[in-house]
Protein backbone atom coordinates (compact mmCIF):
# COMPACT_ATOMS: atom_id res chain seq x y z
CA UNK A 1 0.00 0.00 0.00
CA UNK A 2 1.44 3.65 -1.22
CA UNK A 3 2.39 6.12 1.97
CA UNK A 4 0.12 8.65 3.02
CA UNK A 5 1.31 11.60 1.64
CA UNK A 6 4.85 13.28 3.95
CA UNK A 7 4.56 17.15 3.12
CA UNK A 8 8.12 16.44 3.87
CA UNK A 9 8.81 14.27 1.05
CA UNK A 10 10.66 15.80 -2.28
CA UNK A 11 8.74 16.00 -5.24
CA UNK A 12 11.25 13.51 -6.81
CA UNK A 13 10.07 10.74 -3.71
CA UNK A 14 6.36 11.45 -4.35
CA UNK A 15 6.71 10.77 -7.80
CA UNK A 16 8.91 7.33 -6.98
CA UNK A 17 6.13 6.04 -4.43
CA UNK A 18 3.57 7.56 -7.29
CA UNK A 19 5.09 5.19 -9.95
CA UNK A 20 5.72 2.02 -7.86
CA UNK A 21 1.34 2.40 -6.59
CA UNK A 22 0.36 2.09 -9.99
CA UNK A 23 2.94 -0.67 -11.06
CA UNK A 24 2.49 -2.41 -8.41
CA UNK A 25 -1.77 -1.81 -8.81
CA UNK A 26 -3.09 -4.89 -10.94
CA UNK A 27 -4.98 -3.81 -13.67
CA UNK A 28 -9.16 -3.89 -13.63
CA UNK A 29 -10.67 -7.07 -15.28
CA UNK A 30 -11.23 -6.54 -19.02
CA UNK A 31 -15.01 -6.72 -19.31
CA UNK A 32 -15.94 -7.25 -22.76
CA UNK A 33 -19.87 -7.20 -22.04
CA UNK A 34 -19.33 -3.64 -20.78
CA UNK A 35 -16.81 -2.19 -23.18
CA UNK A 36 -19.06 -3.55 -25.90
CA UNK A 37 -22.51 -1.36 -23.81
CA UNK A 38 -20.25 1.60 -23.20
CA UNK A 39 -19.39 2.59 -26.68
CA UNK A 40 -20.47 0.82 -29.36
CA UNK A 41 -22.66 3.01 -31.50
CA UNK A 42 -23.41 1.28 -35.36
CA UNK A 43 -22.12 3.27 -38.08
CA UNK A 44 -23.99 0.95 -40.81
CA UNK A 45 -26.72 -1.93 -41.23
CA UNK A 46 -29.64 -2.58 -39.41
CA UNK A 47 -28.95 -1.37 -36.11
CA UNK A 48 -27.03 2.02 -37.79
CA UNK A 49 -27.03 4.78 -34.91
CA UNK A 50 -28.51 2.47 -32.18
CA UNK A 51 -25.97 1.02 -29.90
CA UNK A 52 -25.25 -2.33 -28.60
CA UNK A 53 -27.81 -3.51 -26.31
CA UNK A 54 -26.88 -6.79 -24.35
CA UNK A 55 -30.55 -7.75 -23.29
CA UNK A 56 -31.08 -8.35 -26.74
CA UNK A 57 -28.39 -11.04 -26.58
CA UNK A 58 -28.26 -12.31 -22.95
CA UNK A 59 -26.35 -15.50 -24.97
CA UNK A 60 -23.54 -13.71 -25.70
CA UNK A 61 -22.59 -12.80 -22.22
CA UNK A 62 -21.17 -16.43 -22.04
CA UNK A 63 -19.10 -15.94 -24.83
CA UNK A 64 -17.70 -12.54 -23.42
CA UNK A 65 -17.05 -14.01 -20.27
CA UNK A 66 -14.79 -16.68 -21.46
CA UNK A 67 -13.04 -14.66 -24.17
CA UNK A 68 -11.49 -12.38 -21.16
CA UNK A 69 -8.20 -13.04 -20.56
CA UNK A 70 -9.22 -13.57 -17.28
CA UNK A 71 -11.20 -16.60 -17.92
CA UNK A 72 -8.28 -19.96 -18.03
CA UNK A 73 -9.45 -21.34 -21.03
CA UNK A 74 -7.52 -21.56 -24.47
CA UNK A 75 -9.89 -22.31 -27.08
CA UNK A 76 -13.43 -20.99 -27.33
CA UNK A 77 -15.90 -22.26 -30.33
CA UNK A 78 -19.21 -21.17 -31.59
CA UNK A 79 -21.23 -23.13 -34.04
CA UNK A 80 -24.59 -20.91 -34.93
CA UNK A 81 -26.79 -20.56 -37.10
CA UNK A 82 -26.66 -17.55 -39.88
CA UNK A 83 -28.23 -14.02 -39.10
CA UNK A 84 -27.03 -14.85 -35.47
CA UNK A 85 -24.68 -11.99 -34.79
CA UNK A 86 -21.38 -14.14 -34.29
CA UNK A 87 -19.58 -11.70 -36.63
CA UNK A 88 -20.29 -8.97 -34.24
CA UNK A 89 -18.80 -11.12 -31.08
CA UNK A 90 -15.53 -11.28 -33.10
CA UNK A 91 -15.21 -8.21 -33.55
CA UNK A 92 -16.15 -6.95 -30.75
CA UNK A 93 -13.41 -9.16 -29.30
CA UNK A 94 -11.01 -8.15 -31.62
CA UNK A 95 -11.88 -4.42 -30.96
CA UNK A 96 -11.91 -4.42 -27.56
CA UNK A 97 -9.66 -6.75 -26.64
CA UNK A 98 -6.95 -5.03 -28.46
CA UNK A 99 -8.05 -1.35 -26.62
CA UNK A 100 -8.39 -2.90 -22.92
CA UNK A 101 -5.60 -5.07 -23.13
CA UNK A 102 -3.22 -4.87 -26.26
CA UNK A 103 -1.77 -7.83 -28.32
CA UNK A 104 -0.91 -9.04 -31.60
CA UNK A 105 -4.15 -10.80 -33.11
CA UNK A 106 -4.41 -12.64 -36.18
CA UNK A 107 -7.69 -13.10 -37.75
CA UNK A 108 -7.91 -15.87 -40.19
CA UNK A 109 -10.68 -16.40 -42.85
CA UNK A 110 -11.00 -19.13 -45.58
CA UNK A 111 -8.70 -17.39 -48.13
CA UNK A 112 -6.86 -14.34 -47.87
CA UNK A 113 -9.62 -12.66 -50.49
CA UNK A 114 -12.36 -13.07 -47.88
CA UNK A 115 -10.26 -11.79 -44.81
CA UNK A 116 -9.63 -8.04 -46.82
CA UNK A 117 -13.04 -8.37 -47.58
CA UNK A 118 -14.09 -8.31 -43.95
CA UNK A 119 -11.58 -6.11 -43.23
CA UNK A 120 -12.67 -3.16 -45.70
CA UNK A 121 -17.09 -4.27 -45.59
CA UNK A 122 -17.28 -5.00 -41.64
CA UNK A 123 -14.55 -4.16 -39.29
CA UNK A 124 -13.51 -0.91 -40.31
CA UNK A 125 -17.11 0.58 -40.96
CA UNK A 126 -17.50 -1.21 -37.28
CA UNK A 127 -14.91 0.69 -35.75
CA UNK A 128 -15.46 3.94 -37.54
CA UNK A 129 -18.75 4.50 -35.13
CA UNK A 130 -16.92 3.75 -31.49
CA UNK A 131 -15.27 7.12 -30.83
CA UNK A 132 -13.11 5.74 -28.31
CA UNK A 133 -11.18 3.68 -30.85
CA UNK A 134 -10.04 7.04 -32.96
CA UNK A 135 -7.41 7.69 -30.11
CA UNK A 136 -6.25 3.95 -30.37
CA UNK A 137 -5.82 2.72 -33.71
CA UNK A 138 -3.51 4.82 -36.38
CA UNK A 139 -5.55 7.08 -38.50
CA UNK A 140 -2.93 8.74 -40.52
CA UNK A 141 -2.49 7.81 -44.22
CA UNK A 142 1.36 7.12 -43.35
CA UNK A 143 0.54 4.41 -40.16
CA UNK A 144 -2.66 2.73 -41.68
CA UNK A 145 -1.44 2.81 -45.36
CA UNK A 146 -1.46 -1.18 -44.75
CA UNK A 147 -5.00 -1.20 -43.09
CA UNK A 148 -6.71 -0.53 -46.11
CA UNK A 149 -5.32 -4.50 -47.08
CA UNK A 150 -4.36 -6.94 -44.41
CA UNK A 151 -2.92 -5.35 -41.19
CA UNK A 152 -4.03 -2.95 -38.64
CA UNK A 153 -1.82 -1.36 -35.91
CA UNK A 154 -2.50 0.48 -32.74
CA UNK A 155 -1.32 3.91 -32.65
CA UNK A 156 1.30 3.01 -29.80
CA UNK A 157 2.65 -0.16 -31.80
CA UNK A 158 1.23 -2.16 -28.78
CA UNK A 159 -0.92 -4.54 -30.50
CA UNK A 160 -1.24 -5.15 -33.88
CA UNK A 161 -4.41 -7.22 -36.11
CA UNK A 162 -2.68 -9.38 -39.05
CA UNK A 163 -5.14 -10.76 -41.76
CA UNK A 164 -4.43 -14.61 -42.79
CA UNK A 165 -6.05 -16.55 -45.15
CA UNK A 166 -6.38 -20.38 -44.54
CA UNK A 167 -5.77 -21.79 -48.01
CA UNK A 168 -2.45 -19.68 -47.43
CA UNK A 169 0.27 -21.22 -45.43
CA UNK A 170 2.48 -18.37 -46.29
CA UNK A 171 0.42 -15.79 -43.91
CA UNK A 172 0.32 -18.52 -41.40
CA UNK A 173 3.74 -18.54 -41.10
CA UNK A 174 6.34 -16.85 -39.06
CA UNK A 175 4.37 -14.96 -36.51
CA UNK A 176 3.61 -15.75 -33.36
CA UNK A 177 -0.05 -13.85 -31.40
CA UNK A 178 -1.75 -14.04 -28.06
CA UNK A 179 -4.91 -13.70 -29.79
CA UNK A 180 -6.95 -15.68 -32.69
CA UNK A 181 -9.91 -15.63 -34.26
CA UNK A 182 -10.69 -18.69 -36.92
CA UNK A 183 -13.55 -17.20 -38.83
CA UNK A 184 -15.90 -19.11 -41.18
CA UNK A 185 -13.66 -22.56 -39.85
CA UNK A 186 -16.50 -25.11 -41.64
CA UNK A 187 -15.00 -23.54 -45.11
CA UNK A 188 -10.99 -23.87 -44.34
CA UNK A 189 -9.70 -26.32 -46.67
CA UNK A 190 -8.84 -29.71 -45.77
CA UNK A 191 -4.89 -29.44 -47.15
CA UNK A 192 -3.63 -25.91 -48.06
CA UNK A 193 -0.57 -27.87 -49.60
CA UNK A 194 1.39 -27.36 -46.88
CA UNK A 195 -0.59 -29.53 -44.54
CA UNK A 196 -3.48 -29.28 -42.04
CA UNK A 197 -4.59 -25.16 -41.80
CA UNK A 198 -6.42 -25.43 -38.63
CA UNK A 199 -3.05 -26.98 -36.88
CA UNK A 200 -1.03 -24.11 -38.35
CA UNK A 201 -2.78 -21.42 -37.19
CA UNK A 202 -3.51 -22.90 -33.80
CA UNK A 203 0.78 -23.30 -33.75
CA UNK A 204 1.00 -19.64 -34.05
CA UNK A 205 -0.04 -19.06 -30.45
CA UNK A 206 1.96 -21.99 -29.20
CA UNK A 207 4.50 -19.62 -27.30
CA UNK A 208 1.76 -18.24 -25.00
CA UNK A 209 0.43 -20.22 -22.09
CA UNK A 210 -2.58 -17.14 -22.08
CA UNK A 211 -3.35 -17.43 -25.65
CA UNK A 212 -6.94 -17.48 -26.73
CA UNK A 213 -8.27 -19.18 -29.86
CA UNK A 214 -11.78 -18.27 -30.77
CA UNK A 215 -13.35 -20.23 -33.43
CA UNK A 216 -16.56 -19.39 -34.92
CA UNK A 217 -18.66 -20.55 -37.99
CA UNK A 218 -21.74 -21.45 -39.61
CA UNK A 219 -21.82 -25.66 -39.10
CA UNK A 220 -22.06 -27.16 -42.63
CA UNK A 221 -23.79 -30.87 -43.05
CA UNK A 222 -20.54 -33.25 -43.89
CA UNK A 223 -19.41 -35.35 -41.45
CA UNK A 224 -16.17 -34.08 -41.12
CA UNK A 225 -17.06 -30.07 -40.13
CA UNK A 226 -14.65 -28.86 -38.77
CA UNK A 227 -16.60 -26.66 -36.74
CA UNK A 228 -18.93 -29.39 -35.48
CA UNK A 229 -15.57 -31.46 -33.97
CA UNK A 230 -14.50 -28.54 -32.69
CA UNK A 231 -17.72 -28.06 -30.43
CA UNK A 232 -18.29 -31.61 -29.61
CA UNK A 233 -14.55 -31.14 -28.45
CA UNK A 234 -15.00 -28.64 -25.82
CA UNK A 235 -18.28 -28.29 -23.21
CA UNK A 236 -20.39 -28.42 -25.94
CA UNK A 237 -23.29 -25.91 -24.51
CA UNK A 238 -26.16 -25.22 -25.72
CA UNK A 239 -28.68 -22.10 -25.06
CA UNK A 240 -31.86 -23.92 -22.63
CA UNK A 241 -34.81 -21.17 -22.65
CA UNK A 242 -37.49 -20.67 -19.97
CA UNK A 243 -41.08 -21.69 -21.16
CA UNK A 244 -42.92 -18.13 -21.34
CA UNK A 245 -46.33 -20.69 -19.98
CA UNK A 246 -44.71 -23.14 -17.52
CA UNK A 247 -40.96 -21.49 -16.54
CA UNK A 248 -39.93 -25.30 -17.96
CA UNK A 249 -35.89 -24.85 -18.74
CA UNK A 250 -34.85 -26.27 -22.12
CA UNK A 251 -33.26 -26.93 -25.30
CA UNK A 252 -35.78 -24.94 -28.18
CA UNK A 253 -36.49 -28.40 -30.44
CA UNK A 254 -36.20 -28.12 -34.12
CA UNK A 255 -38.35 -31.55 -34.41
CA UNK A 256 -41.36 -29.24 -32.94
CA UNK A 257 -40.99 -26.58 -35.21
CA UNK A 258 -40.59 -28.55 -38.28
CA UNK A 259 -43.39 -31.17 -37.42
CA UNK A 260 -45.70 -28.08 -37.35
CA UNK A 261 -44.76 -26.86 -40.57
CA UNK A 262 -45.13 -29.70 -42.30
CA UNK A 263 -48.70 -30.56 -41.21
CA UNK A 264 -50.43 -28.00 -42.28
CA UNK A 265 -49.36 -25.75 -39.63
CA UNK A 266 -49.49 -21.95 -40.76
CA UNK A 267 -45.57 -21.31 -41.94
CA UNK A 268 -45.99 -17.56 -41.25
CA UNK A 269 -47.02 -18.10 -37.35
CA UNK A 270 -44.76 -20.85 -36.48
CA UNK A 271 -43.79 -21.99 -33.17
CA UNK A 272 -42.36 -24.41 -30.99
CA UNK A 273 -43.92 -26.67 -28.15
CA UNK A 274 -42.98 -26.99 -24.77
CA UNK A 275 -42.02 -30.58 -23.74
CA UNK A 276 -43.50 -30.04 -19.92
CA UNK A 277 -46.81 -28.34 -20.93
CA UNK A 278 -47.46 -28.25 -24.73
CA UNK A 279 -47.51 -24.89 -24.99
CA UNK A 280 -46.83 -22.95 -28.02
CA UNK A 281 -43.97 -20.77 -28.31
CA UNK A 282 -44.14 -17.93 -30.71
CA UNK A 283 -41.78 -15.42 -31.88
CA UNK A 284 -42.98 -12.85 -30.08
CA UNK A 285 -42.40 -14.83 -26.96
CA UNK A 286 -38.77 -14.72 -27.81
CA UNK A 287 -37.57 -11.47 -24.67
CA UNK A 288 -39.45 -13.61 -22.10
CA UNK A 289 -38.43 -17.11 -23.12
CA UNK A 290 -34.30 -15.61 -23.60
CA UNK A 291 -34.66 -13.87 -20.17
CA UNK A 292 -31.60 -15.14 -17.39
CA UNK A 293 -33.98 -13.93 -14.95
CA UNK A 294 -36.71 -16.32 -15.66
CA UNK A 295 -33.79 -19.24 -16.29
CA UNK A 296 -32.56 -19.12 -19.39
CA UNK A 297 -29.25 -20.43 -19.49
CA UNK A 298 -25.89 -22.40 -21.54
CA UNK A 299 -25.46 -26.21 -20.33
CA UNK A 300 -23.09 -27.85 -20.73
CA UNK A 301 -22.85 -31.60 -21.95
CA UNK A 302 -18.83 -32.18 -20.10
CA UNK A 303 -18.82 -29.23 -18.08
CA UNK A 304 -15.13 -30.55 -17.08
CA UNK A 305 -13.77 -29.82 -19.97
CA UNK A 306 -14.36 -25.55 -19.91
CA UNK A 307 -11.45 -24.93 -18.23
CA UNK A 308 -9.49 -25.68 -21.42
CA UNK A 309 -11.81 -25.53 -24.04
CA UNK A 310 -15.68 -24.02 -24.01
CA UNK A 311 -18.13 -24.68 -26.91
CA UNK A 312 -21.07 -23.66 -27.28
CA UNK A 313 -23.98 -24.28 -30.07
CA UNK A 314 -26.09 -21.27 -31.11
CA UNK A 315 -29.32 -22.05 -33.41
CA UNK A 316 -30.79 -19.00 -35.39
CA UNK A 317 -34.04 -19.02 -33.82
CA UNK A 318 -33.16 -17.10 -30.29
CA UNK A 319 -31.37 -14.50 -31.90
CA UNK A 320 -33.60 -11.41 -32.77
CA UNK A 321 -31.96 -10.84 -36.29
CA UNK A 322 -33.52 -14.02 -37.23
CA UNK A 323 -37.19 -14.15 -38.39
CA UNK A 324 -39.64 -17.68 -37.74
CA UNK A 325 -41.63 -17.24 -40.97
CA UNK A 326 -38.27 -16.95 -43.23
CA UNK A 327 -37.40 -19.90 -41.88
CA UNK A 328 -40.43 -22.30 -42.04
CA UNK A 329 -40.89 -20.88 -45.66
CA UNK A 330 -37.31 -21.66 -46.92
CA UNK A 331 -37.62 -25.19 -44.67
CA UNK A 332 -40.63 -25.96 -46.66
CA UNK A 333 -39.15 -24.89 -49.97
CA UNK A 334 -36.34 -27.45 -49.61
CA UNK A 335 -37.94 -30.32 -48.07
CA UNK A 336 -37.79 -33.30 -50.52
CA UNK A 337 -34.28 -31.89 -51.91
CA UNK A 338 -31.07 -33.04 -50.11
CA UNK A 339 -29.11 -30.56 -51.53
CA UNK A 340 -31.49 -28.03 -51.00
CA UNK A 341 -32.29 -28.50 -47.65
CA UNK A 342 -28.59 -27.63 -46.91
CA UNK A 343 -29.51 -24.18 -47.25
CA UNK A 344 -31.76 -23.68 -44.51
CA UNK A 345 -30.08 -26.06 -42.15
CA UNK A 346 -27.54 -23.58 -42.33
CA UNK A 347 -29.64 -20.66 -41.87
CA UNK A 348 -30.87 -22.65 -38.58
CA UNK A 349 -27.67 -23.97 -36.99
CA UNK A 350 -27.98 -27.90 -35.58
CA UNK A 351 -30.67 -29.29 -36.82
Amino acid sequence: MMAPFDAHLTNAEWLALTTEAEVMTPPPPVDLRKWAVDFIVFAEGPRAGGRYVAADFPFFDRLFEVLSPDHPCRIVSLGKGAQLGGTVVAMIFTAASTDLDPAHLLYTHPTEPNARRWMRMKFKPFIKGIARLKSVFATDRTKDASATGSYMERRDGRATIQLAGAASPSSLSEISVKRQVQDDLAKWDDDNGAGDPEGQADSRSKAFDDAKIFKVSTPLVADNCRITKSVKAGSDERWNVACPHCGHVHELDWDSFRTNIESGGDPGDPFFICPSCDGEIHEHHRPRFNDPARGATWRAKHPERAGYHVSLQLPSYVSPLARWAEMAHAWLAAKGDPNAEQVPFLTIGWA
